[in-house]
C-alpha cells in the first residue's frame, strides 16, 4: 500500500495541522485525485468526503474492523473499513485499492491495529 507522493497534492493545503502534529503520508482511492483522499498524520487521519474533511482522533479510536468478511471471496470486495470511536459513532473509512490479490483495506487495517496497540501501552 505505497502512500501517495505528497509534494504535488494542493488539497494538502487545505488542511490544518495541530502544532504538535505531523504529515505522514496521503492514501489515494483514486490516484492523483483527493477525492476520498485519506491523509495520514502522527495524531490521526482526516477523510475527504463530500468537499469536507472529517478528522479521526487516533486516541478517539475503540476499534477498526472489516465488517462481513466470512469467505475468501469476501475478503476480495473489501473496500474499507469501519472504525468505532469512543463516543459511539462508527465512521466508515474507504480504502479502496489493491496491489495484485492483496486488498488495500487489510494493510491499513493492519496498520490502525498497531497504532491502537501503541497508544494502549502508552496509557
Amino acid at each position: 500500500m505505497p502512500a501517495a507522493d505528497t509534494t504535488n497534492r494542493e488539497y494538502l493545503q487545505e488542511v490544518s495541522l495541530q502544532k504538535s502534529e505531523a504529515l505522514v503520508g496521503v492514501y489515494e482511492n483514486t490516484p492523483g485525485t483527493q477525492h476520498e483522499a485519506i491523509v495520514i498524520s502522527t495524531l490521526g487521519l482526516r477523510v475527504l468526503r463530500d468537499d469536507s474533511w472529517t478528522y479521526i482522533r487516533y486516541d478517539e479510536i475503540e476499534r477498526a474492523d472489516t465488517e462481513g468478511i466470512d469467505t475468501p471471496q469476501d475478503k476480495q470486495m473489501v473496500d474499507g473499513l469501519w472504525v468505532r470511536l469512543a463516543s459511539g459513532e462508527s465512521v466508515w473509512l474507504p480504502v479502496k485499492g489493491r496491489q495484485g490479490k492483496f486488498r488495500d483495506a487489510f494493510t491499513f487495517l493492519h496498520f490502525l491495529r498497531r497504532v491502537l496497540e501503541h497508544i494502549e501501552r502508552q496509557a
